[in-house]
């Protein structure tokens, strides 16, 4: 979400919460219906009210937008032929490089992201590894086995493969500190 959309949805959840508390206060006599009727009565500039009505609907309207867009799929493109262009989703090769990393028994848990870059996709995987594992080749293991296997399933050129070893385990479902 850009920044200005969080300002927006900042500033509009405050004024919800001052309506709603000055609703509030108003129901249980904290604010006299008199004090309401002044108030609104001192409002004579109308194209100001009508600016401010105006930008509180934008507003709204940016966040049903926000709140109801579709996310949009990415994918890489495999290649081109005279039918068409052939393309894989990142959640496809998301789901092979999980397969490959729950291969190794040495990987006790793993979270994995993909994104598409200029000279390829990168993987970043998160790991948690038995603590006896030899970690410089585990991870030139997989680096390896993933590259290899996700270039040669899905055609799509790899570009790099990060790993970090988030914890070292003593055994499975023991954490060693």
């Amino acid at each position: 979400m850009k920044l200005l959309d969080k300002f927006f949805m900042l500033l509009f959840t405050v004024i919800l919460i001052l309506l709603s508390l000055g609703m509030i206060g108003l129901a249980v006599d904290l604010i006299s219906f008199q004090y309401l009727f002044e108030f609104t009565r001192g409002l004579e500039n109308r194209i100001e009210v009508g600016i401010i009505g105006l930008i509180f609907f934008l507003m709204s309207v940016r966040i049903l937008q926000l709140l109801f867009r579709r996310k949009k799929s990415k994918s890489a493109v495999v290649g081109n032929s005279k039918s068409g262009t052939i393309m894989i989703s990142l959640e496809a090769i998301n789901s092979l490089v999980k397969k490959l990393v729950e291969q190794e028994d040495k990987v006790v848990e793993s979270n994995s992201k993909i994104k598409i870059k200029d000279n390829g996709v990168h993987i970043y995987l998160k790991l948690v590894a038995l603590a006896e594992t030899n970690v410089p080749n585990l991870t030139q293991k997989l680096q390896e086995v993933i590259k290899e296997q996700v270039t040669q399933s899905t055609g799509v050129k790899v570009g790099q493969v990060e790993i970090l070893i988030r914890e070292l385990q003593s055994e499975a479902g023991t954490r060693l500190d």
